[in-house]
């Protein structure tokens, strides 16, 4: 990963505010990270055609565990530092920059790597729970819609093939993560399976252009997704985010 795209990653954790801890549960399970509220992802509203300025938006759910604000406040300094260096003897001094960033991702880590297992049971409620699961379908379709500006039957023409693809996806990940021990490098896979399903279930509809602007709209949230699953497994951020940088 390159020094810009590794600062860009950094850069994501700027934007999340307490919500970080809480990104994976709300991209997961229909949600989005506290930059798009409203309305990340109560009610469930199947079929309906109506334009995404006459849905109900669902109401943004309650975070998992915050982060801390000293997390936070590092996290916050970290919009244009550098790439961490390896600080071994003989290299050339870390910047103060460079030495908050370590310390951000590694305080990042420890707080995710804590909240494990606490993290895996909320997913695992809530991809259990298929009230919960429509509801979602709804709250991302009504997003995208936002985002690309459509309404009517093009709205519920995406909310209908999108229903089948990402409940595909939850079934997945659910298989991947339902018994112990989890298989948190299948959710990974999984996880970056649905975004890439949304892309092109985008551009099928709607033209490439449009897959590009959700893309482009979505790529903060998925990469902090891909971050948190990826500690969780044990994977460096680099190669958990790398198929979200590409």
């Amino acid at each position: 990963m390159t020094t810009d795209r590794t600062v860009a990653v950094l850069g994501v954790l700027t934007g999340v505010s307490v919500l970080l801890n809480g990104a994976l549960a709300f991209k997961l399970l229909g949600d989005e990270p506290a930059k798009a509220l409203p309305p990340p992802s109560q009610g469930v509203a199947q079929g309906t055609t109506a334009g995404p300025d006459k849905a109900k938006e669902p109401e943004p759910r309650k975070a998992m565990p915050q982060a801390s604000n000293v997390m936070l406040s590092i996290a916050r300094l970290l919009a244009g530092a550098a790439q961490a260096k390896s600080g071994l003897p003989g290299d050339k001094p870390l910047t103060v920059e460079e030495t908050l960033c370590r310390v951000a991702r590694n305080a990042l880590k420890d707080d995710w790597l804590g909240k494990r297992q606490e993290i895996v049971q909320g997913v695992r409620k809530d991809l259990a729970d298929p009230v919960e699961q429509e509801r979602n379908v709804r709250a991302n379709t009504i997003k995208f819609a936002r985002i690309l500006k459509l309404e009517g039957k093009d709205m519920a023409r995406l909310e209908q093939r999108y229903r089948g693809i990402r409940l595909a996806r939850v079934q997945q990940i659910r298989a991947a993560i339902e018994d112990e021990p989890v298989n948190l490098e299948a959710m990974l896979d999984e996880t970056r399976g649905l975004f890439t399903d949304e892309d092109r279930l985008i551009a099928e509809l709607f033209g490439k252009d449009a897959a590009a602007t959700l893309n482009a709209a979505e790529r903060e949230g998925r990469v902090i997704v891909l971050i948190i699953i990826g500690t969780l497994a044990g994977i460096p951020w680099e190669e958990a985010v790398d198929a979200a940088s590409r």
